[in-house]
């Protein structure tokens, strides 16, 4: 199309660049170009200042841009399945142009719902709206408020980066073990106010059954490295009632069909002990 190209093209151009330059207030931001964008339109690192002059790198998460006027963003089938998969915090950057604004909606309620079934479409809601879900198939997830709003005269404020960074951190740090613990079908509930820094409640879960062989199988593979640290440091340590409990879970395991310790380690680590024992008291 020389010399010409569609209306909406460029004004989505323009609405995921101001919001590129926004997130750069808070986060170091790699952009995806339009060749390559499946569904993500940037990854961000969150920064943090320190002392010499210097900004940290840490937590990395995906942003989407959509116009303010978008309040409603829909996934079906694979997109669904894409959205389970993603491995780093989602975000959806609803950009307000004739304010140079943007509100930065979390996903994390997503994380709960992938949790519930394999649904065939997800609607992310802006606004708050109570569905009658006429599909058992079907799920609306309201995101909002929020997690963060700000503007472009916010980035000239000294105050504003610090500020964000109190209201990212804990988000980001608490979605990430979410995401991780995606696999084992467990959840931590973060609530939040708009531009406060968010509740990371670890004594509201939700923990789903597990009823497959092959989620057992999983659950327990992901048990596996954490068993070892704990038997590292029980050697260490000489503590012996550690070891009964690694020993007890790898029996455990093992009775599903999972052997976390082929070569008997713990196993010689015990007896070693036990005949340490009887010689000194011969």
């Amino acid at each position: 199309m020389a010399g010409r190209r569609q209306k909406h093209f460029r004004s989505g151009d323009l609405n995921e660049e101001l919001g590129v330059f926004l997130v750069k207030g808070v986060a170091a931001v790699a952009t995806v170009p339009r060749p390559e964008d499946v569904g993500v339109d940037a990854v961000a690192t969150l920064l943090r200042d320190a002392d010499n002059n210097l900004l940290i790198a840490e937590n990395s998460f995906y942003v989407q841009f959509k116009s303010s006027s978008v309040r409603k963003i829909k996934y079906v089938d694979h997109e669904v399945r894409w959205l389970e998969s993603l491995k780093l915090p989602f975000f959806i950057g609803s950009v307000r142009k004739g304010d140079a604004a943007i509100d930065l909606y979390a996903t994390h309620k997503l994380s709960q719902a992938v949790l519930e079934m394999n649904y065939k479409e997800v609607h992310l809601l802006l606004d708050r709206q109570d569905k009658n879900e006429a599909r058992k198939d079907v799920k609306y997830v309201n995101i909002g408020p929020p997690l963060l709003q700000w503007s472009a005269p916010d980035l000239a404020d000294p105050k504003f980066a610090p500020r964000a960074y109190s209201v990212l951190k804990p988000y980001l740090d608490a979605e990430q073990r979410n995401i991780d613990y995606r696999g084992i079908r467990y959840i931590e509930t973060i609530r939040w106010e708009t531009g406060k820094p968010p509740n990371c409640e670890q004594a509201h879960m939700i923990f789903q059954s597990m009823e497959s062989e092959e989620e057992i199988q999983r659950i327990l593979r992901s048990m596996a490295p954490y068993i070892y640290a704990i038997a590292v440091r029980a050697m260490a340590t000489q503590d012996r009632d550690a070891m009964q409990l690694v020993l007890s879970l790898v029996n455990y395991m093992r009775t599903n069909n999972f052997d976390p310790d082929p070569h008997q380690i713990y196993w010689t680590v015990v007896k070693s002990w036990e005949q340490n024992t009887a010689n000194s008291s011969t």
